[in-house]
C-alpha cells in the first residue's frame, strides 16, 4: 500500500506537542512504510536502492611503480570494500535477452596491475584515453581495462593481462584473469600519457568516473598514433567509437626542428586543401563513418604549408619534419 509521510509541522505533526501517542505511533508507522518503499526492509534490497541512488559509488586510485600502473577500487570514501561497508554496484544480466539488475557487492581490497611493458596500444608521449570496466564473475567483482570504449553496460571477453608486459592492443580488455561473455560495466575513463609507452611512470593526468546517462558525451573519444605523412598517400585509421565522430581535430607534431617550430610542437592543421604562391595539390582531404577516419593527402611534394612560427610568413612544411596526429569526439 502506499505511504503518506507524516507532516512536519501543525496538528497532528510529528513536531506538535499536543499530537498524542496513538498519533505518533501511526506517524513513524507511515514514516517506516515510506523509507521501505523506496529502501526496502532487507539487506539485498537496501544494497539495490543505495546503488540506485550512488550511495556506495565505487571510486577508482591509481599508482605506479616498477614502470607498472595499479588501479584500485574504493568507497566513495576511498576505503577499501568490507563486509560492514561493501562497495555496491549494478551489472546487466548474464542473459543477453534479459533485462534484469544485479547488485554485486565488494567486501574486499580489488585491484588490477597493468604490467611494465605492457602498452594498451599507446604510444610515446602521446595522450590516450583508457576505459576501466568492471566485470561480474558469477558474482564475483573483477576490474578490467582497455584502449576502446565498448558501453556502459554490455556482456563481454576479456584476454588475461599476463603479468609480463605483452598486454599492448588498443582495443582488447585485458583482466587479471581471462573471463568469456561475462556481464561487464563502465567505472570511470582516464587520460595517460607516458613518455616511453608500457613504461608506467606518471599516474593518468585525468580521471573522470562515469555516471549513468553521461558516458556517451564524456569518454567516447580517440587519439591515432603519429601518422608518417606521404604525398599523395592514404591513411584509414579505426577510431573504435561505434559511432560517427562528431568532432575531429588534427594536428601536426614538430619531429625535426624548421620554419621557427620546436621538435614536440603541436600545430593545428585544416582538413581542405590549400594553395598558395608555393603550389597547389596540398592539405587533406577526410571521411568519416562509425568505425574509420580516412585521409587523403594532397600530391604536392610538401602536403601542409605553415605559417612560420618566427617570422608569420607562410612557408612549406618538410613532410618528415612532421607527424600528424587525428584526434576525434562522438
Amino acid at each position: 500500500m502506499p505511504f503518506t509521510l507524516p507532516a512536519a509541522t501543525g496538528a497532528g505533526s510529528i513536531t506538535d506537542p499536543a499530537t498524542d501517542i496513538p498519533q505518533q505511533k501511526t506517524n513513524l508507522g507511515n514514516l517506516r512504510g515510506f523509507i521501505a518503499e523506496m529502501l526496502g526492509t532487507d539487506s539485498t534490497s537496501r544494497g539495490t536502492a543505495r546503488s540506485l541512488l550512488g550511495i556506495d559509488a565505487p571510486t577508482l586510485t591509481f599508482s605506479v611503480g616498477a614502470s607498472a600502473m595499479t588501479i584500485n577500487l574504493k568507497s566513495a570514501a576511498g576505503a577499501d570494500g568490507s563486509s560492514t561497508a561493501p562497495v555496491s554496484m549494478l551489472f546487466r544480466s548474464a542473459t543477453l535477452s534479459s533485462a534484469a539488475i544485479n547488485v554485486r557487492q565488494v567486501t574486499a581490497a580489488l585491484s588490477l596491475v597493468v604490467s611494465s611493458g605492457s602498452t594498451l596500444g599507446m604510444t610515446n608521449a602521446t595522450d590516450k584515453w583508457l576505459y576501466v570496466y568492471a566485470l561480474d564473475n558469477s558474482g564475483t567483482v573483477e576490474l578490467a581495462i582497455s584502449g576502446k570504449y565498448y558501453g556502459w553496460h554490455f556482456i563481454g571477453t576479456s584476454v588475461a593481462e599476463g603479468g609480463a608486459g605483452a598486454a599492448d592492443s588498443g582495443t582488447t580488455i585485458y583482466s587479471t584473469t581471462a573471463r568469456t561473455s561475462v556481464p561487464m560495466r563502465l567505472l570511470g575513463a582516464v587520460r595517460s600519457n607516458q613518455t616511453t609507452a608500457g613504461t608506467w611512470a606518471a599516474v593518468p593526468v585525468e580521471a573522470a568516473p562515469i555516471e549513468q546517462g553521461t558516458v556517451e558525451l564524456s569518454s567516447r573519444s580517440y587519439t591515432s598514433p603519429p601518422q608518417t605523412i606521404t604525398s599523395a598517400g592514404a591513411l584509414t585509421l579505426a577510431h573504435g567509437m561505434g559511432v560517427k565522430p562528431r568532432f575531429i581535430n588534427a594536428w601536426l607534431v614538430c619531429g625535426t626542428a624548421e620554419l621557427g617550430f620546436s621538435i614536440g610542437h603541436e600545430v593545428a592543421v585544416s582538413f581542405t586543401q590549400e594553395s598558395d604562391a608555393v603550389g597547389d595539390n596540398r592539405g587533406m582531404t577526410l571521411r568519416r563513418d562509425a568505425t574509420n577516419i580516412s585521409i587523403r593527402f594532397g600530391s604536392n611534394a610538401n602536403v601542409f604549408v605553415l605559417t612560420r612560427d618566427d617570422t608569420g610568413v607562410g612557408s612549406s612544411a618538410t613532410n618528415g619534419s612532421w607527424q600528424l596526429v587525428i584526434e576525434a569526439i562522438a
